[in-house]
């Protein structure tokens, strides 16, 4: 079964220290990405689709020396084995860009 992972982080000054956190996201021991906000008022998602060795999948905040770590929300949706095929029975898929091309104003 593959899995559809998304992580939310929205800083918001919520400790009112007023500095911006950069962390790191990990999928088990593995890196995933890096966390850094623009401002405290945009949002952040990460996103991946893993394949997992197991039945259980760790997704893991490393505290880098810049502030603490937090998650706002977190989404595991299973995916069909079908579904992105890859050369490995095990892996990720990173999310680099998504495209809205849909139509613009009325049809």
């Amino acid at each position: 079964m593959k899995y559809l992972i998304r992580a939310g982080f929205f800083y918001g000054n919520y400790d009112g220290d007023n500095k911006l956190p950069v962390f790191e996201l990990h999928l088990g021991a593995k890196w995933w990405d890096t966390v850094r906000f623009e401002d405290a008022s945009t949002d952040k998602k990460k996103e991946l689709i893993h394949t997992p060795l197991r039945n259980y999948i760790h997704v893991c905040l490393v505290n880098i020396g810049s502030g603490i770590p937090f998650i706002s929300a977190i989404e595991l949706r299973p995916l069909p084995n079908e579904t992105y095929q890859t050369q490995t029975a095990a892996g990720s898929l990173e999310l680099v860009w998504r495209y809205d091309t849909g139509q613009m104003g009325t049809l």
